[in-house]
């Protein structure tokens, strides 16, 4: 009986409609994805920070979102390159967190450091150290909005080629080139192998140039911000009142 409902993505459109049988016209796709730039580029501006040879998790410790995949690459890329730090920046069910910590002392070692919550102030620091983000979330993956922060902090995205995260990406598409590495699902190897690509130092053909980031920098600010996503909602209200 509703005059709309709002979704971030048209896969989670698809699957709403399939499942209550919903009027597809009655349902209104507003990109997710929504990042406080203001926020970031008052840091961007306030200090420079120089990277490290760090990949950084910041997917929360839930099944679902893939952190113990993101751990198989870890020890993938420890292989080639031993003195990389691993940053596991989030936090979640205390038994599961306790399993992945667990298990990345076991194949990382002191290379893996689990910080648990962190503010938003210390995330974007973290960020900007880092060199990689992985983002291994599944079965669809969303991830919009700590895709759009890695552009921001000049950090290269890695994740597993979802439906999800192809939409994603796509919808956060400028200059063409999607921004993020889309691995196929599991293939712990070839993901393993752009992350250490990226930590010596290649610009994987040319695409992950500072012009690319800054580039990437003012679209989302124009287009994936929080104010724009505001926009978005308040077109569809405007949309409902008419």
């Amino acid at each position: 009986e509703v005059d709309r409902v709002t979704t971030i993505m048209n896969v989670v459109k698809k699957q709403l409609v399939d499942v209550t049988g919903i009027d597809p016209g009655k349902v209104s796709v507003v990109r997710h994805g929504s990042i406080d730039a203001d926020t970031f580029n008052f840091y961007l501006d306030k200090e420079r920070i120089e990277k490290k040879n760090q990949v950084a998790v910041l997917n929360r410790h839930t099944f679902h979102k893939g952190v113990d995949q993101s751990i198989n690459i870890c020890r993938l890329i420890k292989g080639a390159l031993p003195e990389t730090r691993f940053l596991f920046v989030s936090d979640g069910e205390e038994w599961y967190t306790n399993l992945l910590k667990r298990y990345a002392s076991q194949v990382l070692g002191n290379n893996a450091v689990f910080t648990g919550w962190v503010d938003n102030p210390t995330k974007i620091r973290l960020l900007r150290e880092s060199k990689v983000l992985l983002d291994n979330e599944w079965p669809i993956g969303f991830g919009g909005c700590v895709l759009a922060e890695a552009i921001f902090a000049d950090c290269v995205p890695i994740c597993w080629d979802t439906e999800g995260k192809r939409e994603v990406t796509n919808g956060l598409n400028f200059r063409e080139r999607a921004y993020a590495e889309l691995v196929p699902k599991e293939n712990f190897e070839e993901a393993a192998s752009r992350a250490v690509q990226v930590l010596r130092g290649s610009t994987m053909g040319g695409k992950w140039t500072p012009e690319f980031f800054a580039e990437g920098r003012k679209w989302i600010t124009e287009n994936r911000s929080v104010e724009a996503h505001a926009r978005g909602l308040l077109t569809v209200f405007e949309e409902v009142v008419k």
